[in-house]
């Protein structure tokens, strides 16, 4: 599960720093153009927008599953934890509890 969350950490990161790779072309083939009064094709533009929607997209999901991973993990660290504890205090002896006093 620690390397699975791993590997999410590293596609989430990666799957973000997709949009500005995706804007580049956007910008230099409709945007800077047009400002230029040159003619530009905007059938690309729907393209790049469901390109860039669709890196977000991605860019959400795989943070979500990561988080999701991760404190699962977390939360069985800590139940393991817990438990390994109660069951030290369990095979303890009466007389352990007997010879220590409790804060008032």
């Amino acid at each position: 599960m620690i390397c699975l969350g791993f590997v999410l950490t590293l596609a989430s990161t990666a799957a973000g720093l997709v949009p500005p790779y995706i804007t580049i072309p956007l910008l230099d083939n409709v945007l800077s153009p047009r400002q230029n009064g040159l003619p530009v094709n905007f059938d690309v533009v729907p393209w790049y927008l469901a390109a860039l929607f669709g890196a977000a997209v991605l860019a959400w999901l795989l943070s979500w599953a990561k988080t999701y991973i991760l404190a699962r993990v977390s939360e069985q660290v800590s139940a393991g934890l817990r438990n390994d504890t109660y069951a030290h205090l369990q095979r303890l002896s009466l007389e352990f509890f007997g010879g220590k006093r409790t804060a008032i």
